[in-house]
């Protein structure tokens, strides 16, 4: 599928090939089981980060960018317990975003980059602790690459399918959906914020 050569309106949803599929129920039943078996089946780990905008415009009088937020605890997140050696945390090679767009993804990049000099903040969550500038360099690469939405990136695309149920879990409240399930068993770390 080919996002943004499609476009949806109210009168014509969005349909295109590959959509179709899914709206056999019982071809669409078996995607789902296939989706969850593979979650459960596979060596992946994954962090989750949610933020609720309502909440973090209503917490801090001058709110930060949620995309900044959720970058810096999700980061924190990837490098452990406080209490972890640092034998013990992980060596990330790479990090790789879905593109948003040339000025966004300049913005990111600049983000990602204060946070290489200065650490991380938690913005006082739950569970996590702020990191020192020498610890985000030791564990993560020196940049972001940004991939274009229209490039298949098998880990954006599992990324992708793993966040959905997560957000949704979160926001209705409801965490015994079969598909949150499937992909809670592969959270190290979860935060939802404020």
């Amino acid at each position: 599928m080919t996002p943004g050569r499609h476009r949806a309106t109210a009168d014509k949803p969005y349909k295109t090939r590959h959509c179709a599929k899914l709206s056999d129920p019982d071809r669409r039943e078996r995607i789902y089981k296939s989706l969850n078996e593979l979650f459960r089946t596979s060596g992946i780990r994954l962090y989750a980060v949610v933020i609720d905008k309502r909440r973090l415009k209503a917490r801090f009088m001058f709110p930060p960018n949620p995309y900044d937020v959720s970058l810096s605890q999700l980061l924190s997140l990837t490098c452990g317990a406080s209490a972890t050696p640092s034998v013990w945390r992980p060596k990330v090679a790479r990090i790789v975003a879905e593109g948003r767009g040339g000025r966004e993804d300049k913005q990111l990049q600049t983000e990602y980059q204060r946070f290489r000099g200065s650490g991380l903040s938690s913005y006082g969550a739950d569970g996590l602790q702020n990191r020192r500038a020498q610890t985000v360099a030791r564990v993560f690469p020196g940049r972001i690459d940004s991939v274009r939405k229209n490039k298949v990136v098998t880990g954006l695309e599992l990324a992708d399918l793993a966040a959905y149920p997560l957000g949704r879990a979160y926001v209705n409240d409801e965490w015994s959906n079969p598909a949150y399930l499937a992909v809670a068993t592969k959270l190290r770390g979860f935060v939802a914020f404020p």
